[in-house]
């Protein structure tokens, strides 16, 4: 059984108030944060924001976009943000750049972004993503 596996077998069986009944196979894990961002139906962001202090006890930044709230949240806490009932889509942020300098043409920018891609830290937001993956309501 690989790492991945044993870890999430042991955020399913975590419970809404943040106990497991299953000891971490990861001990980084319970250490480990990830950014998610989510998106929210316009107007609802102050009470997606809410909802995620109170269920999941961490703060939320709203975005100025409409309809985008984020939050930092522990990987093994991750199998609670499928509970949250405001939010609509989920994604994890890999890293934020508040001021990304963009050149003047086209092709600089683009390439600008390809040297990015190939730089950026992928790897816990991959298996924060990996972990997400096994977690998500499956639709009937």
């Amino acid at each position: 059984m690989s790492q991945v596996d044993e870890v999430t077998g042991a955020l399913l069986e975590v419970t809404l108030a943040g106990t497991s009944t299953v000891p971490s196979a990861d001990a980084n894990l319970e250490d480990a944060h990830v950014t998610i961002g989510a998106t929210v139906p316009t107007g609802f962001e102050f009470t997606a924001a809410a909802e995620v202090e109170e269920k999941l006890g961490c703060p939320c930044k709203i975005s100025k976009d409409r309809g985008k709230i984020y939050f930092d949240i522990k990987k093994d806490r991750l199998a609670q943000v499928h509970r949250l009932r405001s939010v609509d889509n989920l994604f994890v942020i890999v890293k934020e750049f508040s001021d990304f300098p963009f050149k003047e043409t086209k092709e600089d920018a683009l390439k600008d972004l390809g040297d990015l891609a190939e730089k950026l830290p992928w790897e816990s937001a991959l298996s924060a993503w990996e972990l997400n993956n096994s977690l998500k309501k499956t639709k009937k």
